[in-house]
């Protein structure tokens, strides 16, 4: 600790001393011994190099740097007291802001619901949501928590699985109707396809293979009409704008409900992709983060397995 730390650590003392008039008030009402307020002060004239206080048998008055040292730090015993309760309140209660971002369906689906009872649980936390498809640089964006789907760039990101994604290929009723139901996954090369594409990736080859088989092929698929958007993109599907290669469980009110129908159901894609719930790293984490970031930990998988 440097002496001007010191010195500044001392000082709500000092104030103390004055306001009670007496070491020994000062003392009861710090709950110290007096001969502990006196070392105190005497340590503190001697980083000052010059007494503070001019001491008589009847009364202690501040000397000429006592009393410019009282204005300077007029408002720091208050300061540092709420400060304390600052720091009490945010052991106790977590509270501040906490920024989430998701991709776009997954949001809708999974996180939207959830979010009520966040706020019933953290009444003093605010929570802000950002959608996007794209991957996040949580420092970059100033983003606490992230929830993506692949295997993501090493970073400096906690990552945490809470579920795999398993894609399937569907279509609207009508569309079909028009270009006809394809039996294999080369044939989507004459069909309408509705790819993913942001500005560092395109989704424009969907592996796949048969149930049951170990063997991977890739097709090949028109890039005509893109979206950055997952939303958008089931969207156009319901549309008729053609066959997209999306999340099978995001897209089961669709397919449950007849506006899309699941076609080449006799091959998978090639594998699962993990859904991952991101958070700062915890040197940066803040106490309202980690409270959300382990609610959702908990709330979330049940959600991407159909258990709620």
């Amino acid at each position: 600790m440097s002496i001007n730390q010191r010195i500044l650590s001392l000082l709500p003392l000092l104030h103390q001393v004055i306001e009670q008039g007496s070491f020994q008030q000062a003392a009861r009402q710090l709950h110290l011994p007096r001969s502990s307020v006196s070392k105190k002060i005497m340590q503190l004239e001697a980083l000052l190099g010059q007494p503070v206080l001019h001491r008589t048998t009847r009364q202690l008055r501040l000397t000429e740097l006592g009393e410019e040292l009282l204005s300077l730090s007029h408002g720091l015993p208050t300061l540092l007291t709420e400060i304390d309760s600052l720091l009490d309140s945010a052991q106790t209660t977590p509270s501040g802001t906490v920024r989430i971002s998701s991709a776009t369906l997954f949001g809708q689906q999974a996180l939207i619901p959830e979010i009520k009872a966040l706020r019933a649980l953290y009444p003093n936390i605010t929570i802000q949501l950002s959608f996007d498809d794209s991957f996040t640089d949580l420092i970059a964006q100033n983003i606490d928590i992230a929830i993506r789907v692949g295997h993501l760039p090493d970073s400096q990101q906690v990552a945490k699985i809470i579920g795999h994604k398993q894609r399937c290929f569907a279509a609207s009723p009508h569309y079909l109707s028009l270009w006809g139901r394809p039996t294999h996954p080369k044939q989507l090369a004459q069909h309408q396809c509705i790819i993913f594409k942001t500005p560092s990736r395109t989704h424009d080859h969907w592996a796949f293979q048969e149930k049951d088989q170990d063997t991977v092929t890739s097709a090949k698929v028109s890039s005509t009409l893109t979206t950055d958007d997952v939303r958008s993109m089931v969207d156009l599907a319901r549309l008729d704008n053609g066959i997209i290669y999306a999340d099978l469980t995001l897209l089961q009110p669709w397919l449950q409900n007849g506006e899309l129908i699941e076609v080449l159901s006799d091959y998978v894609p090639a594998k699962q992709e993990p859904i991952q719930l991101l958070c700062i790293g915890r040197s940066s984490r803040s106490r309202a983060a980690t409270v959300i970031w382990e609610e959702l930990a908990k709330r979330l998988p049940p959600r991407l397995t159909g258990e709620n």
